[in-house]
């Protein structure tokens, strides 16, 4: 009779640790609210003057090139945080803002589409496959350590990279563009 209760046990115990072995692994990032912004609704005009113009293959739109969102229309989307350390300021920072993934959901871009092109106040721009937006939560901050960013303080958005061994912080530090006025889906 021993056998077999020494094999269930065994089983049992096999079982339990490939459940917790096949648990998902929590993202870096907290969520801090949820999208407020209807999938069916059109985006709304910005109240005032647009804090960010997307344009491209994406099928939004609620101005003549594409879509303008202010920054209370981006927070709606659904915000997330997450403490990174800034490569150019050399310090730990707790940055606030919405997914990538989930803007692009937002405005609808195309499936097919492969990059992004970013291009900040002063006509910097870099490009951003598509493929690494899949990969990491790439956040699109629109506050930091809790207070909507200036554009003194490189803001009122920026790119920022959570966290992640895998990322090259050499090769990606270029990628973390701040005052950003346009994004093309490519």
């Amino acid at each position: 009779m021993r056998p077999p209760v020494l094999c269930t046990l065994a089983l049992v115990s096999v079982l339990a640790v490939a459940g917790c072995s096949a648990a998902a692994t929590p993202p870096p990032y907290a969520r801090v609210s949820e999208s407020t912004l209807e999938t069916a609704q059109p985006i709304p005009v910005p109240a005032g003057a647009a804090t960010l113009t997307m344009t491209g293959r994406i099928a939004a739109t609620n101005a003549t090139d594409g879509v303008e969102l202010d920054l209370a229309t981006i927070e709606r989307i659904g915000l997330i945080r997450y403490t990174v350390r800034d490569p150019w300021l050399e310090k730990d920072l707790e940055f606030t803002g919405v997914l990538v993934t989930d803007l692009l959901a937002a405005v609808g871009a195309s499936a097919d589409a492969t990059s992004l092109k970013i291009t900040a106040l002063d006509d910097y721009q870099v490009d951003i496959s598509l493929a690494d937006v899949k990969r990491w939560p790439i956040m699109l901050a629109t506050q930091t350590g809790g207070a909507p960013m200036s554009i003194e303080d490189k803001g009122p958005t920026r790119i920022v990279f959570p966290a992640d061994p895998s990322i090259d912080t050499v090769r990606y530090k270029d990628f973390w563009i701040w005052q950003i006025k346009t994004i093309e889906v490519v």
